[in-house]
């Protein structure tokens, strides 16, 4: 098990955001107005998952160093998967993500 969420993990790393850390379908917008995040259903059909729910029960159990490794974070534009920055992160402005991983911590 632990191999297969590894596995969806790695799958995912071209989809997130450079800036934001965000599982979406532009990762290079740096405006946050503009991201066009997957949801969970095109999410399945890109890793292969036929079913929705064992795909979301697969990402919230990916842990490293005991830290989740994804978040679902719902707001006016709707929901959208969020990476761990102290797990993963592309960009060079970690002062941008300190926010985001404030919702990681236990």
């Amino acid at each position: 098990k632990e191999h297969r969420r590894l596995a969806t993990f790695i799958k995912m790393l071209p989809y997130i955001n450079l800036e934001h850390n965000i599982v979406c379908k532009n990762p290079e917008e740096k405006d946050m107005s503009r991201i066009v995040p997957y949801n969970l259903t095109e999410i399945a059909e890109m890793l292969e998952y036929k079913n929705i729910t064992r795909l979301k029960i697969d990402l919230f159990a990916i842990t490293v160093n005991s830290e989740r490794a994804f978040i679902l974070i719902q707001d006016a534009r709707g929901k959208f998967f969020t990476v761990n920055p102290r797990i993963y992160c592309k960009s060079n402005n970690m002062q941008r993500l300190m926010a985001v991983s404030n919702y990681f911590r236990k």
